[in-house]
């Protein structure tokens, strides 16, 4: 018992330490929800369960470094690192003299490729088996909407039974990748450039991964001149054109510059999967201006029912 006190602790520790690092409200709204699970001391690890994986992702991308310090500060051992800094020799991955056995990533494969090569220690460590990466390198497939041009492509689904492609025409929005070539819509052959400059009512742009640099699109929002720059700007960048689907709408609390303001906001429903079945969902909130979308914020998802 006393045992199961002590490390459960550690975690209490680690979020007193963060009290004098971050704000109150930063605590309640994004620490106050992350439950201990274990402590593995023979391995150093610290296993803690967020409620879903936007908070986690959010939690690391936004206060791993603070939350680095304050484990240290317990006599833990987390450092973030830049990937200039890694060396991979002899079975084993480091920062300096510093050894690594898990990697949470906070940098896309894309803008890791794109800096380095193949060759890059934490690809071979990780091709080796030398390192456990949380968030692997293949979970990213996952989140590219270009896979909604896969699923939407008859001559790719034929195979497959006719309950999922009923399914996927139900739910899944006709989606290109966005590139000057001929391709298929409703059983038709079109020009995709021409058709998309056409049918701007119908369409949105979006990016092909979730990058803050990248804007979403929304022809029906937009005049026929701006949606005609925001398809070239499409053209040359990683995008996929997408058939307008109706978005919820709702009306949420917000806190923003110290007060908190009563927004109306588009409601978007995120599922959680793993191994085929849903452990939970969350909602992306977002604001719409000029035909430009805005993440907002995260809010739960609770599903009522009657006992």
């Amino acid at each position: 018992m006393s045992a199961t006190v002590e490390t459960t602790n550690v975690w209490g520790r680690i979020l007193h330490s963060l009290k004098g690092r971050l704000n109150q409200q930063t605590l309640e709204t994004w620490f106050s929800p992350i439950q201990f699970e274990s402590l593995d001391s023979s391995q150093h690890v610290l296993r803690l369960r967020a409620p879903n994986q936007d908070v986690k992702d959010w939690i690391v991308s936004n206060y791993g470094k603070v939350l680095a310090e304050s484990l240290n500060e317990q006599g833990g051992t987390a450092r973030l690192v830049s990937p200039e800094q890694l060396e991979y020799s002899n079975g084993r991955l480091r920062a300096g003299d510093y050894e690594i056995d898990v990697v949470y990533r906070l940098l896309l494969t894309r803008e890791l490729l794109a800096r380095f090569d193949l060759s890059h220690p934490l690809l071979r460590a990780y091709g080796d088996g030398a390192v456990c990466v949380v968030n692997s390198f293949r979970s990213e497939f996952a989140q590219r909407r270009s896979l909604f041009d896969l699923l939407t492509d008859d001559s790719v689904t034929t195979h497959l039974p006719a309950a999922d492609r009923k399914f996927i025409r139900a739910f899944v929005p006709w989606t290109r990748i966005v590139s000057a070539r001929k391709t298929v819509h409703e059983d038709k052959e079109i020009d995709l450039p021409a058709f998309m400059l056409d049918q701007r009512e119908h369409l949105v742009l979006l990016p092909s991964d979730d990058t803050a640099d990248q804007r979403i699109f929304k022809g029906s929002e937009m005049t026929q001149i701006a949606w005609e720059r925001a398809v070239r700007v499409a053209l040359r960048s990683p995008y996929v054109v997408q058939e307008r689907h109706s978005v919820s709408r709702e009306t949420f609390p917000v806190y923003q510059y110290g007060e908190f303001k009563m927004k109306e906001t588009e409601v978007t429903v995120h599922p959680h999967v793993f191994n085929g079945r849903m452990h939970g969902a969350s909602a992306i909130l977002n604001t719409s201006s000029n035909g430009s979308a805005t993440h907002l914020a995260v809010a739960p998802v609770l599903l009522l029912e009657e006992s």
